[in-house]
């Protein structure tokens, strides 16, 4: 899903995250939404954990990296989000177990 938005919004995106970085995993930070349609403004940018079989604390990271984009969210005042499976994709995440980890 990362490629795909960065493809989306264009070289900029990629400009403006490289220049907040590095972000921790479980940490959250927005960048503008640059070539991305209305009515998406911004992009929350964060780092999920490498699935390392569960017992590396992955999950606490994962519930905070919902924790944390939603609360840069509020920051900016969004009235509505789309989140991904984060860290479901090359980071090996189970989804089944990612599900789990973000219901708050």
């Amino acid at each position: 899903m990362d490629g795909a938005i960065h493809r989306a919004a264009g070289p900029r995106l990629a400009q403006a995250g490289a220049a907040l970085a590095p972000c921790a995993p479980g940490d959250a930070v927005a960048t503008p939404a640059f070539g991305l349609n209305p009515p998406v403004r911004h992009v929350i940018h964060t780092v999920g954990p490498v699935w390392k079989g569960g017992g590396h604390g992955e999950a606490a990271v994962l519930s905070s990296c919902y924790r944390r984009s939603l609360e840069v969210a509020e920051e900016l005042g969004a009235r509505t989000l789309a989140f991904p499976a984060i860290a479901t994709g090359a980071y090996g995440f189970p989804p089944e177990q990612a599900a789990r980890s973000v219901v708050m």
